[in-house]
Protein backbone atom coordinates (compact mmCIF):
# COMPACT_ATOMS: atom_id res chain seq x y z
CA UNK A 1 0.00 0.00 0.00
CA UNK A 2 1.09 3.55 -0.61
CA UNK A 3 1.94 5.90 2.22
CA UNK A 4 -1.18 7.32 3.79
CA UNK A 5 -1.85 10.99 4.21
CA UNK A 6 -1.15 12.61 7.60
CA UNK A 7 -3.51 11.71 10.38
CA UNK A 8 -6.84 13.56 10.21
CA UNK A 9 -8.20 15.11 13.34
CA UNK A 10 -10.58 12.61 14.81
CA UNK A 11 -11.99 11.30 18.01
CA UNK A 12 -12.19 7.80 19.44
CA UNK A 13 -13.33 5.09 17.11
CA UNK A 14 -16.81 3.83 17.85
CA UNK A 15 -16.15 0.35 16.44
CA UNK A 16 -18.05 -2.28 18.37
CA UNK A 17 -16.83 -5.59 19.71
CA UNK A 18 -18.89 -8.69 18.99
CA UNK A 19 -19.37 -11.07 21.88
CA UNK A 20 -19.81 -14.23 19.80
CA UNK A 21 -18.54 -17.74 19.44
CA UNK A 22 -17.06 -17.82 15.94
CA UNK A 23 -17.07 -21.60 15.95
CA UNK A 24 -20.75 -21.85 16.76
CA UNK A 25 -22.89 -21.93 13.63
CA UNK A 26 -26.11 -22.58 15.53
CA UNK A 27 -29.06 -20.56 14.33
CA UNK A 28 -30.21 -20.20 17.91
CA UNK A 29 -27.01 -18.57 19.10
CA UNK A 30 -27.69 -14.90 19.86
CA UNK A 31 -25.16 -12.30 18.86
CA UNK A 32 -24.57 -9.56 21.39
CA UNK A 33 -22.80 -6.32 20.60
CA UNK A 34 -21.02 -4.95 23.65
CA UNK A 35 -20.14 -1.35 24.40
CA UNK A 36 -17.59 0.11 21.95
CA UNK A 37 -13.90 -0.03 22.79
CA UNK A 38 -12.34 3.36 23.40
CA UNK A 39 -9.89 2.98 20.54
CA UNK A 40 -7.59 5.74 19.40
CA UNK A 41 -6.25 6.41 15.94
CA UNK A 42 -2.45 6.13 15.57
CA UNK A 43 -0.21 6.54 12.54
CA UNK A 44 1.88 4.18 10.45
CA UNK A 45 4.01 5.01 7.41
CA UNK A 46 2.20 2.24 5.56
CA UNK A 47 -1.34 2.66 6.77
CA UNK A 48 -3.28 4.73 9.24
CA UNK A 49 -3.99 2.45 12.18
CA UNK A 50 -6.97 2.02 14.45
CA UNK A 51 -5.05 0.94 17.54
CA UNK A 52 -6.52 -1.15 20.35
CA UNK A 53 -3.79 -0.17 22.80
CA UNK A 54 -2.82 3.45 22.22
CA UNK A 55 -3.66 5.77 25.11
CA UNK A 56 -2.76 8.97 23.31
CA UNK A 57 -4.97 10.74 20.82
CA UNK A 58 -2.92 12.48 18.15
CA UNK A 59 -3.92 15.81 16.67
CA UNK A 60 -4.54 15.98 12.94
CA UNK A 61 -3.33 18.48 10.37
CA UNK A 62 -4.88 21.90 9.98
CA UNK A 63 -6.60 20.93 6.75
CA UNK A 64 -8.60 18.07 8.30
CA UNK A 65 -12.37 18.59 8.07
CA UNK A 66 -13.67 20.46 11.09
CA UNK A 67 -16.73 18.46 12.10
CA UNK A 68 -16.91 20.19 15.49
CA UNK A 69 -17.60 23.68 14.19
CA UNK A 70 -20.93 25.29 14.90
CA UNK A 71 -23.44 25.31 12.07
CA UNK A 72 -25.79 28.24 11.70
CA UNK A 73 -28.99 27.45 13.64
CA UNK A 74 -30.96 29.14 10.87
CA UNK A 75 -29.90 26.41 8.47
CA UNK A 76 -30.09 23.55 10.90
CA UNK A 77 -33.32 23.93 12.83
CA UNK A 78 -36.66 23.04 11.34
CA UNK A 79 -38.37 26.07 9.86
CA UNK A 80 -40.82 27.80 12.19
CA UNK A 81 -43.53 27.68 9.55
CA UNK A 82 -43.18 23.93 9.07
CA UNK A 83 -46.36 22.68 10.67
CA UNK A 84 -46.07 20.51 13.74
CA UNK A 85 -49.53 19.08 13.06
CA UNK A 86 -49.11 16.46 10.34
CA UNK A 87 -52.61 15.04 10.68
CA UNK A 88 -54.43 17.79 8.77
CA UNK A 89 -55.71 16.49 5.45
CA UNK A 90 -54.66 12.96 6.39
CA UNK A 91 -57.24 11.71 8.92
CA UNK A 92 -60.47 10.79 7.18
CA UNK A 93 -58.87 11.13 3.75
CA UNK A 94 -55.66 9.10 3.63
CA UNK A 95 -56.29 7.08 6.80
CA UNK A 96 -59.50 6.08 8.63
CA UNK A 97 -61.39 8.73 10.58
CA UNK A 98 -60.91 6.58 13.70
CA UNK A 99 -57.13 6.88 13.51
CA UNK A 100 -55.35 7.81 16.70
CA UNK A 101 -52.42 10.24 16.98
CA UNK A 102 -49.07 10.41 18.73
CA UNK A 103 -47.03 13.41 19.88
CA UNK A 104 -43.27 13.14 19.22
CA UNK A 105 -40.59 14.69 21.44
CA UNK A 106 -40.16 17.67 19.08
CA UNK A 107 -43.87 18.47 19.42
CA UNK A 108 -44.83 17.03 16.06
CA UNK A 109 -48.26 15.36 15.89
CA UNK A 110 -48.75 12.42 13.53
CA UNK A 111 -51.35 9.77 12.85
CA UNK A 112 -50.91 6.24 14.11
CA UNK A 113 -51.11 3.23 11.76
CA UNK A 114 -54.73 2.22 11.45
CA UNK A 115 -56.63 -0.49 9.59
CA UNK A 116 -60.13 -1.07 10.94
CA UNK A 117 -61.64 -4.55 11.08
CA UNK A 118 -65.00 -5.02 12.82
CA UNK A 119 -64.49 -1.66 14.59
CA UNK A 120 -61.08 -2.77 15.89
CA UNK A 121 -57.72 -1.33 14.80
CA UNK A 122 -55.75 -4.44 13.84
CA UNK A 123 -52.47 -2.47 14.00
CA UNK A 124 -52.85 -1.89 17.74
CA UNK A 125 -50.62 -4.69 19.02
CA UNK A 126 -47.87 -4.34 16.45
CA UNK A 127 -47.28 -1.19 14.42
CA UNK A 128 -48.81 1.26 16.92
CA UNK A 129 -46.68 -0.15 19.72
CA UNK A 130 -43.54 0.36 17.62
CA UNK A 131 -44.44 3.91 16.48
CA UNK A 132 -45.15 5.01 20.07
CA UNK A 133 -41.84 3.48 21.09
CA UNK A 134 -40.03 5.44 18.35
CA UNK A 135 -41.83 8.63 19.40
CA UNK A 136 -40.57 8.30 22.98
CA UNK A 137 -36.93 8.90 21.99
CA UNK A 138 -35.36 12.36 22.01
CA UNK A 139 -35.08 14.54 18.94
CA UNK A 140 -31.60 14.74 17.41
CA UNK A 141 -30.15 18.28 17.52
CA UNK A 142 -27.03 19.93 16.03
CA UNK A 143 -25.24 19.30 19.35
CA UNK A 144 -25.80 15.53 19.09
CA UNK A 145 -22.89 13.21 19.87
CA UNK A 146 -24.36 10.49 17.66
CA UNK A 147 -25.49 12.35 14.52
CA UNK A 148 -23.59 14.94 12.46
CA UNK A 149 -25.91 17.77 11.38
CA UNK A 150 -25.02 19.84 8.33
CA UNK A 151 -26.76 22.45 6.22
CA UNK A 152 -27.25 22.49 2.46
CA UNK A 153 -24.56 25.19 2.29
CA UNK A 154 -22.03 22.70 3.68
CA UNK A 155 -22.49 20.56 0.58
CA UNK A 156 -20.49 23.23 -1.28
CA UNK A 157 -17.41 22.70 0.91
CA UNK A 158 -14.38 21.27 -0.88
CA UNK A 159 -13.86 18.78 1.94
CA UNK A 160 -17.49 17.64 2.23
CA UNK A 161 -16.64 14.07 1.12
CA UNK A 162 -13.87 13.76 3.71
CA UNK A 163 -16.11 15.26 6.40
CA UNK A 164 -18.83 12.71 5.76
CA UNK A 165 -16.35 9.83 5.45
CA UNK A 166 -14.87 10.61 8.88
CA UNK A 167 -18.34 10.71 10.40
CA UNK A 168 -19.38 7.41 8.81
CA UNK A 169 -16.14 5.75 9.90
CA UNK A 170 -17.02 6.64 13.48
CA UNK A 171 -20.50 5.15 12.99
CA UNK A 172 -22.29 8.51 12.94
CA UNK A 173 -24.97 9.18 10.32
CA UNK A 174 -25.02 12.58 8.64
CA UNK A 175 -28.18 14.70 8.26
CA UNK A 176 -28.23 17.53 5.70
CA UNK A 177 -31.05 20.09 5.85
CA UNK A 178 -32.09 23.16 3.92
CA UNK A 179 -32.06 21.89 0.34
CA UNK A 180 -35.30 23.49 -0.80
CA UNK A 181 -37.19 21.56 -3.49
CA UNK A 182 -40.66 21.76 -4.98
CA UNK A 183 -42.74 18.75 -4.03
CA UNK A 184 -46.47 18.01 -4.29
CA UNK A 185 -48.71 17.24 -1.33
CA UNK A 186 -50.41 14.49 -3.33
CA UNK A 187 -48.27 12.13 -5.40
CA UNK A 188 -49.47 11.51 -8.96
CA UNK A 189 -48.29 9.13 -11.65
CA UNK A 190 -47.77 12.13 -13.95
CA UNK A 191 -45.30 13.71 -11.47
CA UNK A 192 -43.42 10.43 -10.99
CA UNK A 193 -43.18 9.90 -14.74
CA UNK A 194 -42.18 13.45 -15.65
CA UNK A 195 -39.66 14.16 -12.88
CA UNK A 196 -38.17 10.75 -12.12
CA UNK A 197 -38.88 8.71 -15.24
CA UNK A 198 -40.89 6.18 -13.22
CA UNK A 199 -43.46 4.74 -15.61
CA UNK A 200 -47.04 4.35 -14.29
CA UNK A 201 -47.33 0.78 -15.61
CA UNK A 202 -43.96 -0.43 -14.26
CA UNK A 203 -44.45 -3.88 -12.66
CA UNK A 204 -43.47 -3.82 -8.98
CA UNK A 205 -43.75 -5.83 -5.80
CA UNK A 206 -45.99 -4.02 -3.29
CA UNK A 207 -45.04 -4.53 0.33
CA UNK A 208 -47.56 -3.99 3.10
CA UNK A 209 -50.84 -4.93 4.68
CA UNK A 210 -54.52 -4.37 4.11
CA UNK A 211 -57.83 -5.41 5.63
CA UNK A 212 -58.47 -8.17 3.12
CA UNK A 213 -55.46 -10.21 4.23
CA UNK A 214 -57.76 -11.79 6.81
CA UNK A 215 -59.85 -13.33 4.04
CA UNK A 216 -57.03 -14.13 1.63
CA UNK A 217 -53.99 -16.37 1.53
CA UNK A 218 -52.76 -15.16 -1.84
CA UNK A 219 -49.59 -13.65 -0.45
CA UNK A 220 -47.57 -16.87 -0.76
CA UNK A 221 -47.23 -17.47 2.97
CA UNK A 222 -48.60 -20.37 5.02
CA UNK A 223 -52.39 -20.20 5.35
CA UNK A 224 -52.27 -20.68 9.11
CA UNK A 225 -50.27 -17.43 9.50
CA UNK A 226 -52.52 -14.60 8.20
CA UNK A 227 -53.42 -13.10 11.57
CA UNK A 228 -49.75 -12.78 12.49
CA UNK A 229 -48.89 -10.63 9.50
CA UNK A 230 -50.03 -7.34 11.01
CA UNK A 231 -47.95 -7.94 14.13
CA UNK A 232 -44.95 -9.12 12.15
CA UNK A 233 -42.34 -6.88 10.55
CA UNK A 234 -42.20 -9.24 7.56
CA UNK A 235 -45.29 -8.17 5.66
CA UNK A 236 -46.61 -9.96 2.58
CA UNK A 237 -45.85 -8.96 -1.00
CA UNK A 238 -48.25 -8.73 -3.91
CA UNK A 239 -47.62 -8.01 -7.57
CA UNK A 240 -48.82 -4.67 -8.89
CA UNK A 241 -47.82 -1.50 -10.74
CA UNK A 242 -46.86 2.03 -9.79
CA UNK A 243 -50.38 3.12 -10.76
CA UNK A 244 -52.01 0.59 -8.46
CA UNK A 245 -50.18 1.94 -5.39
CA UNK A 246 -50.65 5.60 -6.33
CA UNK A 247 -54.34 4.88 -6.90
CA UNK A 248 -54.56 3.42 -3.38
CA UNK A 249 -53.06 6.47 -1.63
CA UNK A 250 -56.56 7.48 -0.44
CA UNK A 251 -57.66 3.95 0.43
CA UNK A 252 -57.85 3.76 4.25
CA UNK A 253 -58.05 -0.05 4.20
CA UNK A 254 -54.42 -0.33 3.11
CA UNK A 255 -50.98 0.69 4.35
CA UNK A 256 -48.53 -0.22 1.62
CA UNK A 257 -45.23 0.74 0.03
CA UNK A 258 -42.82 -0.21 -2.73
CA UNK A 259 -39.36 -0.69 -1.25
CA UNK A 260 -37.30 -1.32 -4.34
CA UNK A 261 -38.34 0.81 -7.31
CA UNK A 262 -35.44 0.53 -9.78
CA UNK A 263 -33.86 3.96 -10.27
CA UNK A 264 -30.68 3.10 -12.17
CA UNK A 265 -30.65 6.52 -13.83
CA UNK A 266 -30.55 8.19 -10.39
CA UNK A 267 -27.46 8.46 -8.23
CA UNK A 268 -25.61 10.33 -5.54
CA UNK A 269 -25.70 14.14 -5.67
CA UNK A 270 -22.76 15.69 -7.49
CA UNK A 271 -20.88 16.83 -4.32
CA UNK A 272 -20.89 13.24 -3.01
CA UNK A 273 -20.20 11.24 -6.15
CA UNK A 274 -16.59 10.47 -5.07
CA UNK A 275 -17.73 8.85 -1.82
CA UNK A 276 -18.73 5.69 -3.70
CA UNK A 277 -15.45 3.75 -3.70
CA UNK A 278 -17.04 0.67 -5.21
CA UNK A 279 -17.66 2.52 -8.46
CA UNK A 280 -14.85 5.08 -8.18
CA UNK A 281 -12.05 2.58 -7.51
CA UNK A 282 -13.48 -0.92 -7.75
CA UNK A 283 -15.17 -0.54 -11.12
CA UNK A 284 -13.50 2.46 -12.72
CA UNK A 285 -9.81 1.89 -11.93
CA UNK A 286 -9.16 -1.86 -12.06
CA UNK A 287 -10.07 -2.89 -15.61
CA UNK A 288 -6.55 -2.31 -16.95
CA UNK A 289 -4.66 -4.66 -14.61
CA UNK A 290 -7.62 -7.02 -14.15
CA UNK A 291 -9.92 -7.04 -17.20
CA UNK A 292 -13.50 -8.16 -16.63
CA UNK A 293 -13.96 -11.43 -18.49
CA UNK A 294 -16.46 -13.16 -16.21
CA UNK A 295 -20.16 -12.43 -16.06
CA UNK A 296 -21.00 -9.58 -13.68
CA UNK A 297 -24.13 -9.90 -11.57
CA UNK A 298 -26.73 -7.29 -12.60
CA UNK A 299 -27.25 -6.24 -8.97
CA UNK A 300 -23.91 -4.42 -9.29
CA UNK A 301 -25.68 -1.97 -11.57
CA UNK A 302 -29.40 -2.04 -10.73
CA UNK A 303 -29.30 -2.30 -6.91
CA UNK A 304 -27.21 0.79 -6.20
CA UNK A 305 -29.90 3.40 -6.94
CA UNK A 306 -33.53 3.05 -5.99
CA UNK A 307 -36.70 4.81 -4.85
CA UNK A 308 -39.29 4.14 -2.12
CA UNK A 309 -42.98 4.98 -2.41
CA UNK A 310 -45.18 4.92 0.71
CA UNK A 311 -48.76 5.35 1.77
CA UNK A 312 -49.40 7.28 4.98
CA UNK A 313 -48.91 5.33 8.21
CA UNK A 314 -46.22 2.92 7.07
CA UNK A 315 -43.71 1.85 9.72
CA UNK A 316 -40.39 0.07 9.15
CA UNK A 317 -39.25 -1.86 12.21
CA UNK A 318 -35.67 -1.44 13.43
CA UNK A 319 -33.22 -3.07 11.01
CA UNK A 320 -29.97 -2.49 9.20
CA UNK A 321 -29.57 -2.36 5.44
CA UNK A 322 -28.38 -5.55 3.76
CA UNK A 323 -25.05 -6.28 2.04
CA UNK A 324 -22.90 -4.06 4.29
CA UNK A 325 -23.56 -0.93 2.26
CA UNK A 326 -23.62 2.69 3.35
CA UNK A 327 -26.86 4.41 2.40
CA UNK A 328 -27.89 7.82 1.09
CA UNK A 329 -31.55 8.91 1.00
CA UNK A 330 -33.31 12.15 0.05
CA UNK A 331 -36.93 13.04 0.70
CA UNK A 332 -38.55 14.02 -2.59
CA UNK A 333 -42.09 14.36 -1.27
CA UNK A 334 -43.83 13.92 2.07
CA UNK A 335 -41.84 13.20 5.21
CA UNK A 336 -40.07 10.45 7.08
CA UNK A 337 -39.22 10.19 10.77
CA UNK A 338 -36.13 8.06 11.34
CA UNK A 339 -34.96 6.64 14.65
CA UNK A 340 -31.21 5.96 14.59
CA UNK A 341 -29.60 3.76 17.21
CA UNK A 342 -25.99 4.42 18.20
CA UNK A 343 -23.74 2.09 20.20
CA UNK A 344 -26.46 -0.51 19.85
CA UNK A 345 -26.21 -3.51 22.14
CA UNK A 346 -28.59 -5.84 20.40
CA UNK A 347 -29.57 -9.46 20.80
CA UNK A 348 -30.68 -10.41 17.34
CA UNK A 349 -34.21 -11.36 18.27
CA UNK A 350 -37.60 -9.66 18.11
CA UNK A 351 -36.70 -6.38 19.78
CA UNK A 352 -40.37 -5.47 20.29
CA UNK A 353 -40.38 -8.08 23.05
CA UNK A 354 -37.25 -6.56 24.60
CA UNK A 355 -38.20 -2.89 24.73
CA UNK A 356 -37.03 -2.40 28.30
CA UNK A 357 -33.58 -3.67 27.39
CA UNK A 358 -33.52 -1.50 24.27
CA UNK A 359 -34.57 1.56 26.26
CA UNK A 360 -31.94 0.88 28.90
CA UNK A 361 -28.98 -0.02 26.73
CA UNK A 362 -29.39 1.73 23.35
CA UNK A 363 -28.62 5.36 22.54
CA UNK A 364 -31.36 6.44 20.12
CA UNK A 365 -32.29 9.75 18.51
CA UNK A 366 -35.16 10.73 16.23
CA UNK A 367 -34.58 12.73 13.04
CA UNK A 368 -37.44 14.38 11.16
CA UNK A 369 -36.85 14.63 7.41
CA UNK A 370 -38.91 16.87 5.13
CA UNK A 371 -38.71 17.55 1.38
CA UNK A 372 -35.10 18.16 0.32
CA UNK A 373 -33.58 16.79 3.53
CA UNK A 374 -31.16 13.87 3.21
CA UNK A 375 -29.31 11.35 5.36
CA UNK A 376 -26.03 9.52 4.76
CA UNK A 377 -25.89 6.42 6.92
CA UNK A 378 -22.93 4.15 7.80
CA UNK A 379 -23.04 0.40 7.08
CA UNK A 380 -24.81 -1.62 9.74
CA UNK A 381 -26.57 1.37 11.31
CA UNK A 382 -29.62 0.07 13.15
CA UNK A 383 -32.55 2.32 12.35
CA UNK A 384 -36.33 2.39 12.15
CA UNK A 385 -38.57 4.71 10.17
CA UNK A 386 -42.11 5.97 10.17
CA UNK A 387 -43.86 7.62 7.20
CA UNK A 388 -46.78 9.65 8.63
CA UNK A 389 -47.86 11.05 5.24
CA UNK A 390 -47.58 9.65 1.72
CA UNK A 391 -44.13 10.18 0.29
CA UNK A 392 -41.39 9.40 -2.20
CA UNK A 393 -37.75 8.84 -1.25
CA UNK A 394 -34.81 8.38 -3.63
CA UNK A 395 -31.64 6.71 -2.47
CA UNK A 396 -28.30 5.14 -3.23
CA UNK A 397 -26.16 2.39 -1.73
CA UNK A 398 -22.37 2.46 -1.83
CA UNK A 399 -19.16 1.05 -0.36
CA UNK A 400 -16.38 3.18 1.12
CA UNK A 401 -12.93 1.97 2.17
CA UNK A 402 -13.03 3.94 5.43
CA UNK A 403 -16.14 2.04 6.61
CA UNK A 404 -15.19 -1.54 5.71
CA UNK A 405 -15.03 -2.50 9.40
CA UNK A 406 -18.73 -1.61 9.66
CA UNK A 407 -19.50 -3.45 6.41
CA UNK A 408 -17.75 -6.57 7.72
CA UNK A 409 -19.70 -6.58 10.96
CA UNK A 410 -23.01 -5.96 9.18
CA UNK A 411 -22.43 -8.72 6.63
CA UNK A 412 -21.47 -11.17 9.38
CA UNK A 413 -24.72 -10.41 11.16
CA UNK A 414 -26.54 -10.95 7.86
CA UNK A 415 -25.11 -14.46 7.84
CA UNK A 416 -26.19 -15.17 11.41
CA UNK A 417 -29.60 -13.52 11.66
CA UNK A 418 -30.54 -11.95 8.34
CA UNK A 419 -34.27 -12.45 8.83
CA UNK A 420 -34.27 -10.25 11.93
CA UNK A 421 -32.24 -7.27 10.81
CA UNK A 422 -31.96 -6.68 7.07
CA UNK A 423 -34.53 -5.04 4.84
CA UNK A 424 -33.64 -6.84 1.60
CA UNK A 425 -30.87 -9.23 0.66
CA UNK A 426 -29.38 -9.39 -2.81
CA UNK A 427 -27.40 -12.07 -4.59
CA UNK A 428 -24.33 -13.35 -2.74
CA UNK A 429 -21.95 -12.40 -5.56
CA UNK A 430 -23.14 -8.77 -5.69
CA UNK A 431 -21.09 -7.47 -2.74
CA UNK A 432 -18.23 -9.96 -3.21
CA UNK A 433 -17.54 -8.84 -6.78
CA UNK A 434 -17.31 -5.22 -5.67
CA UNK A 435 -15.17 -6.04 -2.61
CA UNK A 436 -12.69 -7.93 -4.78
CA UNK A 437 -12.40 -5.01 -7.17
CA UNK A 438 -11.83 -2.55 -4.30
CA UNK A 439 -9.08 -4.81 -2.89
CA UNK A 440 -7.38 -4.92 -6.29
CA UNK A 441 -7.46 -1.11 -6.41
CA UNK A 442 -5.94 -0.52 -2.95
CA UNK A 443 -2.23 -0.48 -4.01
CA UNK A 444 -2.99 2.18 -6.61
CA UNK A 445 -5.33 4.39 -4.63
CA UNK A 446 -4.58 8.10 -4.42
CA UNK A 447 -2.38 9.19 -1.50
CA UNK A 448 -5.17 11.59 -0.57
CA UNK A 449 -7.28 8.63 0.60
CA UNK A 450 -6.62 7.66 4.25
CA UNK A 451 -6.23 3.91 4.77
CA UNK A 452 -7.06 2.43 8.18
CA UNK A 453 -5.77 -0.92 9.36
CA UNK A 454 -9.05 -2.21 10.76
CA UNK A 455 -10.93 -1.27 7.61
CA UNK A 456 -8.31 -2.82 5.30
CA UNK A 457 -8.19 -6.01 7.38
CA UNK A 458 -11.99 -6.20 7.28
CA UNK A 459 -11.94 -5.81 3.51
CA UNK A 460 -9.38 -8.63 3.21
CA UNK A 461 -11.45 -10.90 5.46
CA UNK A 462 -14.55 -10.41 3.33
CA UNK A 463 -12.59 -11.24 0.16
CA UNK A 464 -10.49 -14.17 1.44
CA UNK A 465 -13.08 -15.78 3.74
CA UNK A 466 -16.04 -14.90 1.55
CA UNK A 467 -18.19 -17.87 2.62
CA UNK A 468 -18.31 -16.47 6.17
CA UNK A 469 -20.25 -13.47 4.86
CA UNK A 470 -22.98 -15.09 2.80
CA UNK A 471 -26.33 -13.78 4.11
CA UNK A 472 -28.57 -16.47 5.56
CA UNK A 473 -31.21 -15.92 2.88
CA UNK A 474 -28.94 -14.83 0.02
CA UNK A 475 -29.33 -16.11 -3.51
CA UNK A 476 -26.33 -18.37 -4.19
Amino acid sequence: MQDATPLPKDGPSTDMEMDIDLNDESDTNDIVLTRPRQNRVSYSKIVQVDSDTSDKELDGPSYAPDTERQISPRNMQMDDDRSKDMTSGVIGRKVPAQSGTVRWQDGRLTVLPTIMKNSVNICESGDIKVVKFFASFQESTPSSQHVLHLSAADMEREDIVQMIEFSLRDNKPVVVRGNAINSPNDITTEWLDRKFGISPDMPVSIHGKCRRIFQSTSFHVPSQMPRKRVADSTYPHIAGTISSLVGAMNDPTKIQCILDIPYVHGGLPEPLRNIDHGRRFGRSQTSQQCPIYEAVHPDNFVAHFWALLHQAGYVSFAHHDADGVATYIQIESGAKIRTAYANAMIKLVDYTNNMYEVRTLWDAEVVYLGPGDCVVQPPGQVHGAYTPVEGLVTGASFFNIATMHHSERARYMDRKKAAFLTNQTHAYSYALETMRRIAIAVPHISKRIPLYRRSILSLCLMVVKCQDYVAADAEQ
